[in-house]
């Protein structure tokens, strides 16, 4: 089990070996962390492109579920284990590459629940994706 704070730092730190799923499909790490949120921001790598010009919809899936859950990390008490039941995005924009900036957020805290939600925002700071996400939280016992 772990201690999620000093799971994060190691994050940011690039001390931590990256799991495999963020190894294979090459998904960036955090750059930052704070009780209740994660950002980072990234160049789009332009072989997860598609052939119309626009960054897969599937990658884009696996980052906001990388984001998400590493964003309720930040809340989850030390060793409690947790899983998302649900994860939905907006796609409102189309995304052609370049810079993309993430920032994930836990928007409610409940005992057993967490809401958390991410923004993917242009170089410019256009919003293009939306997603959301509810976790259970297997708290320890009091």
């Amino acid at each position: 089990m772990y201690v999620w704070s000093e799971l994060l730092d190691s994050m940011v730190a690039g001390t931590r070996e990256r799991p495999s799923h963020s190894r294979v499909m090459r998904l960036p790490s955090i750059d930052g962390w704070e009780r209740g949120r994660v950002w980072c921001e990234f160049d789009v790598d332009p072989d997860f492109i598609q052939p119309q010009g626009n960054l897969f919809g599937g990658y884009v899936s696996a980052l906001a579920d990388e984001f998400l859950g590493i964003a309720a990390m930040t809340v989850v008490p030390d060793h409690a284990p947790f899983s998302n039941t649900d994860m939905h995005l907006n796609f409102l924009r189309a995304t052609q590459g370049g810079r993309l900036r993430i920032d994930a957020r836990v928007v409610h805290e409940g005992r057993r629940n967490l809401f958390v939600e991410a923004e993917f925002r242009t170089d410019d700071g256009t919003l293009v994706v939306k997603a959301c996400s509810t976790f259970v939280v297997q708290r320890p016992p009091d």
